[in-house]
């Protein structure tokens, strides 16, 4: 039977910490998610931006879908529970259990992330456009769009899910583990 859920977390954050917890390895999940599916993005964009019709226009569709798939995934959240906890059901040793949880982070990132990734390779064709030397141009994309990581990940981390209600890391600990 399924641990019955917390009332005090919404569902979205009840589920990720279910999946990944709230340790070394949620971090570890979280990271090594969000850059195989930047790389994956970045390569599958790199090998087609020559291509590329209208580059600045499908970079501004590129990165409207990236910023709403963050809210479409909301939507999937049940799916990810009974995913999660069919998993763990039936999972027969901890690796194969990690190796899931790992899948389904992988897969709940892989569409924002690869959209970042696409876009970066494809901001780096516009930038380096009429250059014999794109270096400069690439760098500055580079240091733009880190400072912009920074400043979002703060945005988000420090003033956006505190006034949306969510709970400190040291509140979350706190959940019931599932029944082994």
């Amino acid at each position: 039977a399924p641990p019955p859920k917390n009332a005090a977390l919404p569902q979205g954050e009840y589920l990720v910490t279910l999946v990944v917890g709230t340790s070394m390895f949620s971090f570890s999940v979280t990271v090594a998610a969000f850059l195989a599916a930047l790389g994956l993005g970045s390569q599958i964009m790199r090998a087609r931006a020559d291509r590329v019709a209208d580059p600045v226009r499908t970079l501004a569709f590129m990165l409207t879908l990236t910023a709403a798939s963050g809210p479409v995934l909301l939507l999937v959240v049940p799916l990810w529970e009974r995913a999660f906890l069919a998993t763990y059901a039936a999972a027969s040793n901890a690796s194969l259990l990690f190796a899931a949880v790992f899948g389904l982070g992988l897969l709940s990132i892989l569409l924002p992330a690869g959209l970042m990734g696409a876009g970066f390779s494809l901001a780096a064709r516009l930038a380096s456009l009429g250059t014999t030397d794109p270096t400069p141009a690439i760098g500055r994309l580079y240091g733009i769009n880190t400072l912009g990581g920074v400043l979002g990940a703060a945005v988000c981390g420090l003033l956006f899910l505190p006034a949306a209600g969510s709970l400190s890391p040291g509140q979350r600990t706190r959940l019931p583990r599932p029944p082994p």
